[in-house]
């Protein structure tokens, strides 16, 4: 199905603030967002030209975000919880909406918006699935979707078909009280990365980070730990990968951002007690000419803090898109 956008991607959202200025750990402000107007921002994607677009959680509304910080409304969704976002080399979205999360009851949805914000596209709706939470591209066009009360992993492939890809014991949450603490949402599957033939899945409440390798039909190979298990990933959301292998994720209540070697040792490379990290859910590499070591971070602030996207300078450029 198909839905024409009447709201023109010019129309500047009431609340925004632009700025840079300096934060702990090398982390700075790029645009702060307003908690009023329920602007928490839960995932980001940056396109081929530099390009920043973040999903607004409750109010289904993606966010175009220049890398100067102007920000702007690009798309409203139908009304659910809009939770992972991605891009294709077109520069078109794929968004994730979730009607229930948690619950059996639940229907995930997988939605496309053109490169130019004017036309949305159904491409699945998932009965059933608990939470589809984070979406990646391989390099033959195929998505990976994790879903984090479900224990799976969807694929839509580069023809069209949709189907359950994996379903495993790694990929489910750890029931509350975990060895690492209680997590207010307990997920399992999160954010998730691709990497040549091998699928990089977090598990937030097992605290591992997940390999699963793609065989040369399309199948997955036996999933395993890579790094875990490991308090430092404890509430481990979203990630994003460089080009010598180093996997970066954000660990949402722990206010922090760590970095895993190819050796699978854990640094942590930012972290606050408040602004600007709170509740730090997704990572993208810029694009941009001069920007490709920077990452950008939203802070989803829940339940207090600043909702908005900050950024930092890793010193290493971020993998090329596929």
């Amino acid at each position: 199905m198909k839905k024409r956008i009447i709201q023109s991607c010019t129309i500047l959202v009431l609340g925004l603030t632009a700025m840079r200025t300096a934060a702990s750990a090398g982390v700075s402000w790029l645009v702060q967002f307003d908690r009023t107007l329920r602007q928490l921002p839960e995932s980001i994607a940056i396109n081929k030209t530099g390009d920043i677009f973040v999903t607004l959680a409750p109010i289904h509304t993606i966010m175009k975000v220049t890398p100067d910080g102007m920000a702007s409304t690009f798309a409203v969704l139908p009304p659910e919880t809009a939770q992972g976002i991605t891009t294709d080399p077109q520069g078109n979205l794929y968004v994730l909406l979730n009607s229930a999360l948690g619950l059996p009851s639940n229907v995930g949805q997988l939605w496309r918006i053109s490169s130019d914000g004017t036309n949305q596209t159904l491409l699945a709706a998932v009965a059933g699935a608990r939470d589809l939470n984070a979406l990646a591209f391989d390099h033959r066009g195929n998505i990976y979707i994790s879903d984090s009360f479900g224990s799976n992993i969807y694929r839509l492939d580069s023809q069209g078909g949709f189907a359950e890809w994996v379903h495993d014991p790694l990929l489910a949450p750890q029931p509350n009280p975990t060895p690492c603490g209680i997590h207010p949402f307990d997920p399992g599957a999160n954010g998730v990365a691709f990497d040549h033939d091998v699928l990089y899945v977090l598990n937030s409440t097992q605290a591992k980070l997940i390999q699963i390798p793609v065989n040369p039909d399309g199948s997955p190979g036996t999933p395993a730990i890579f790094v875990g298990p490991t308090c430092d990933l404890f509430a481990a959301d979203g990630l994003a990968l460089d080009v010598i292998g180093n996997v970066y994720a954000a660990s949402n209540i722990q206010n922090k951002i760590v970095r895993i070697a190819p050796d699978r040792s854990i640094t942590t490379i930012a972290a606050a007690p408040a602004d600007p990290l709170v509740f730090p859910s997704a990572i993208a590499f810029e694009t941009s000419f001069g920007l490709q070591k920077h990452i950008y971070i939203t802070n989803f602030a829940n339940p207090g803090g600043t909702p908005g996207i900050v950024t930092m300078d890793v010193g290493v450029p971020g993998r090329p898109l596929p």
